[in-house]
């Protein structure tokens, strides 16, 4: 045996998939960092504080959702909504599904003057029915 041999065998040569571990090591980090990222940044800029309620019926997917905050201002998509916004929203649906579907979400702490307005705009505009969001209540 020729120590030349025992030289070449202890020098492996790389393989080119080595190089791929700490890629997959990386892309596996920005995967796991994306999902938290977009699981904090997917919370609402208006924080509404439901009530609680035990009926578990799910909502329709397909809805016109507002939320009225506990100042009274109502918001459509995270952005207040004035009166004019609002009816213009609701007669641009009123040929479609939503006409039939609206969601509100309000404040727990809302006023009943303000909950009192925003039933009488939606009334006006032809919306018979309304749902209400609330939280799932907590059993003991």
């Amino acid at each position: 045996m020729n120590s030349s041999d025992n030289l070449l065998g202890a020098h492996r040569t790389r393989n080119p998939e080595d190089n791929l571990i700490p890629l997959i090591n990386i892309v596996f980090l920005l995967l796991v960092f994306f999902m938290v990222a977009g699981q904090i940044g997917n919370q609402g800029a208006v924080h509404i504080d439901s009530p609680a309620s035990a009926s578990k019926t799910p909502l329709a997917t397909d809805a016109l959702e507002f939320n009225l905050d506990a100042q009274g201002v109502l918001t459509h998509q995270d952005q207040p909504i004035s009166d004019e916004a609002l009816r213009e929203l609701l007669a641009n649906s009123a040929g479609t599904e939503h006409s039939a579907t609206v969601v509100l979400r309000a404040d727990r702490n809302a006023t009943a003057e303000s909950l009192e307005r925003v039933f009488q705009q939606l009334r006006a505009e032809g919306i018979a029915s309304l749902t209400l969001r609330t939280r799932l209540q907590e059993q003991p």
